[in-house]
């Protein structure tokens, strides 16, 4: 027997009170990862452009300029390694997060469906043509 995973999510009712704001909240979720990991990416571009090009200097103080030392460069690694870790945790949000909104679309599209017969109505047009 092989073992799979069934992910506990509520259903999505569309004519729930709290539909609009759950629907909302994955949303706007989804829009705040977008961000953060733009961030993250440009930084992690530049971070690992410096290790490519060796181009690892002080960036403030009096060794502004100047080549890092051996604790500066594993600061830096150290900062890269958790941006990758960050950019992974942000992915799988999103996935978990576009799955959620996906099952909430196709529930609402049927809802549709069955409320206006959005679906038979397209599908009665597309047979009248034949």
């Amino acid at each position: 027997m092989s073992a799979r995973i069934i992910p506990f999510r509520p259903g999505f009712d569309p004519l729930a009170p709290e539909a609009e704001a759950r629907y909302d909240r994955v949303v706007h979720r989804m829009n705040q990862l977008a961000a953060t990991r733009n961030r993250s990416r440009k930084l992690h571009s530049e971070l690992e452009r410096q290790f490519v090009e060796n181009d690892l200097t002080a960036r403030s103080g009096p060794r502004r300029g100047q080549p890092l030392t051996a604790a500066g460069r594993r600061r830096r690694l150290t900062q890269l390694i958790s941006l990758c870790e960050e950019l992974a945790r942000i992915e799988s949000e999103r996935a978990r997060l576009g799955v959620e909104l996906e099952s909430m679309d196709l529930a609402l599209d049927a809802w549709a469906r069955e409320t206006y017969g959005i679906g038979e109505i397209a599908q009665d047009e597309s047979e009248e043509r034949r």
